[in-house]
Formats: structure tokens, C-alpha cells, sequence
């Protein structure tokens, strides 16, 4: 089920804080901090710039397949999850079977 925009928020001493709202999702505003933090991330980023070559120009592919073929290249399964939210790829389901894409609005911002 859809959701509502996502609200950036702080917790300290003093309770909670509601920043304001944004349109990214969850994922995405995580990974952002999650890039700062830590060892860098040369896997996950290799997993973006493949993921956004596959489904390059708004294709849509089937999910199974994308996953085949990153996880052939090397990428393990936590790996590929991190950079689908990156990459900001959604996922649609037709009948039983799972697609990924990149709306085109998305493959401008992430650049």
C-alpha cells in the first residue's frame, strides 16, 4: 500500500523533533548517512552504476534477472538490497512476476 512522504526528525534528551518532510523514502535518506559513516561502501557503489546500466533510458526488467546478474558479478544479496535503494530502483509486480525500473525522474537525480 502506498505510503506518505517521509519526515526527517532528531530524538534527544528533550524528546522528539519533527525537522520536516521530504520525498525521499526511508531507504534513501539512510544511505545517505550510512556513505558517511564507516568504511566506504566500493561494492555497494559498483551494485549502483551496474543497476543503473541495466535499467538505463527508464527500462523495465524483470527483478529475478537483475538479481542473476548482479549476483554473478559478485554482489551478495545485502549488497544488492543497499544499492536498490541508492539506485532508487522500484519494483512493480505483474501478475507473479517482480520488475525493477528506474523512473526517469530518478535517473536525473541520482547522477
Amino acid at each position: 500500500a502506498p505510503t506518505g512522504n517521509a519526515i526527517i526528525f532528531s530524538i534527544d534528551e528533550n524528546g522528539i523533533e519533527f525537522i520536516e518532510p521530504t520525498f525521499m523514502t526511508a531507504d534513501e535518506l539512510l544511505s545517505m548517512t550510512a556513505e558517511k559513516m564507516g568504511r566506504p561502501a566500493v561494492k555497494t557503489e559498483g551494485a549502483v552504476q551496474m543497476m543503473k546500466t541495466m535499467l538505463a533510458g527508464g527500462k523495465e526488467l524483470p527483478a529475478a534477472a537483475c538479481r542473476e546478474e548482479l549476483m554473478e558479478a559478485g554482489y551478495h544479496s545485502g549488497t544488492i538490497t543497499r544499492a536498490k535503494a541508492i539506485a532508487g530502483v522500484d519494483s512493480r509486480k505483474v501478475g507473479a512476476i517482480w520488475f525493477w525500473s528506474i523512473p526517469e525522474r530518478k535517473q536525473d537525480v541520482n547522477k
